[in-house]
């Protein structure tokens, strides 16, 4: 690869290819030649060799061309009356009233008192959740899917652990999982796949 870019950067230098794209593939090549494994081949090396020694004089001279067209010199000498002290105060008179005014402003916030409602089932890590509730709510329902199977991924062995011995612990699963597969079923295609997967 590295030697077939070197052939395209050889091929493009005599037709006046931008230097922004020659500089691209000659980095490009530069990269490739780091990450080469093991030792190349010195005849291919070499081809590649000339081939960024070309490149990188057709950059050189386009950047010496440039700095010769653009010489500007700046005129040092009109920093010598330059008065810093006084050049640099300036009087805004409004600027300073605003600032003086904004120590004595006080807050203008009003609380309207509305916290809305997540339709998002919360899901205590000692409790079996309770299934489903919102989740027919447009666009809860995948996200309560997955919240309740991210409580089965981290806290169903602790609620196992925790009420094994209870006689009713089987039905509750049971009735949980019949719950969780009625809805994963009756929802959209989104949440099928999700649950298949």
């Amino acid at each position: 690869m590295a030697f077939f870019v070197s052939y395209i950067i050889k091929m493009a230098t005599p037709f006046r290819l931008h230097t922004d794209l020659l500089h691209a593939m000659n980095a490009k090549l530069s990269r490739r030649l780091r990450n080469f494994g093991g030792k190349p081949d010195p005849i291919f090396l070499n081809l590649i060799e000339d081939a960024v020694k070309e490149c990188v004089s057709v950059m050189s001279f386009r950047w010496e061309a440039i700095q010769e067209q653009k010489t500007w010199r700046p005129d040092v000498e009109a920093l010598s009356a330059v008065n810093f002290k006084h050049d640099t105060r300036m009087s805004l008179p409004q600027l300073d009233e605003f600032a003086h005014a904004a120590q004595h402003r006080q807050s203008n916030v009003h609380d309207a008192g509305f916290t809305p409602r997540s339709n998002l089932t919360e899901y205590s890590a000692r409790q079996l959740p309770k299934m489903f509730g919102d989740c027919g709510v447009a666009g809860m329902a995948l996200a309560n899917l997955h919240g309740f199977e991210t409580w089965v991924g981290i806290s169903l062995s602790d609620w196992v652990d925790l009420h094994k011995r209870e006689g009713d612990a089987c039905g509750q699963l049971l009735k949980l999982m019949k719950q969780y597969h009625s809805v994963a079923t009756d929802t959209t295609p989104e949440i099928r796949t999700l649950c298949l997967s």
